[in-house]
């Protein structure tokens, strides 16, 4: 089942299966990754209730959840929509309880603003117990030209570090520096051949992506809610993955708890918490076009 939501600008098609978003068409284009060159199906999956390679260990005991979690493979129902908003819903059951063994409902809400696309995570702890979990966006954009055509502008001065991961997913342990400043060039090896990097600690809580000749603004994702981003670009691709985390993979080897994870969201018994980001496609009308980076 799909469902689809428009306004003046934005035409928004998601599926209830992982309640992934299909299509975000504006102003005419299309601004999702459509599988042009067949490196990935994907569009933007959500990932619930752990971030990429993530063990969810409690008590001692080790949980078989999925990498990045059971939400993008699970099928969501429709528990609210309007012409400009709809609510997709999960709710745990015996099934999800085998990887995942905390009652939830967990909804993902899409709804438009003009040219701004808002993604809302609410997480409801329906059970007895203090609930851990992380969230986090895999959001594709496409592009008109090679990746390398364009930069990530950050909203502040940042101090830019990769967090490697080795084959499997995991951070090794080592950061690689990429400089520091406000733009990260992203005509770089580590993007290359489905390359993936990885960011902590950031002071932004905004980004920008734009052509470095133009100056054209591709996107502008806002994510008060985390300070942890991973950028991913399938080999071949013209588009690139901006995803906002809340906790970043385990490191190999690593034996924490879930509890113990930093970044994990903590929702008491019978709470409700919500994560929100917001993606502008292009301009709107109060924005400046930047003639530069």
């Amino acid at each position: 089942m799909q469902v689809t939501i428009r306004n003046a600008y934005l035409t928004v098609t998601a599926s209830a299966q992982g309640a992934e978003l299909q299509s975000v068409q504006c102003d005419g284009r299309e601004r999702l990754w459509q599988n042009e060159n067949g490196s990935w199906a994907g569009h933007a999956p959500i990932l619930y209730p752990v971030c990429g390679a993530t063990a969810v260990r409690l008590g001692g005991r080790v949980y078989p959840c999925p990498f990045h979690g059971i939400a993008r493979a699970a099928r969501f129902t429709v528990a609210a929509q309007t012409e400009r908003s709809v609510r997709f819903r999960l709710l745990s059951d015996d099934e999800t309880k085998k990887a995942y063994p905390f009652s939830f409902r967990f909804d993902v809400i899409y709804t438009l603003h003009g040219r701004t696309l808002t993604v809302t995570y609410e997480i409801e702890n329906t059970g007895a117990e203090v609930l851990y979990a992380s969230c986090g966006g895999h959001d594709s954009f496409a592009l008109e030209d090679a990746v390398g055509a364009y930069a990530l502008c950050f909203e502040k001065v940042e101090n830019l570090d990769d967090y490697l991961t080795d084959g499997d997913g995991h951070l090794t342990g080592e950061t690689v520096p990429l400089g520091e400043g406000r733009v990260l060039d992203l005509a770089t090896p580590l993007l290359d051949g489905g390359g993936s990097i990885c960011l902590d600690h950031l002071r932004s809580r905004a980004v920008a992506l734009r052509h470095k000749t133009t100056g054209e603004q591709v996107a502008r994702l806002a994510f008060p809610d985390t300070e942890k981003l991973v950028l991913w670009h399938p080999e071949g691709s013209r588009m690139l993955c901006i995803e906002p985390w809340q906790t970043l993979p385990d490191t190999a080897g690593e034996t924490l708890d879930l509890s113990e994870k930093d970044g994990i969201l903590t929702v008491p018994p019978q709470q409700t918490l919500q994560i929100t980001r917001r993606i502008l496609y292009g301009y709107d009308g109060a924005e400046a076009r930047p003639r530069t980076l």
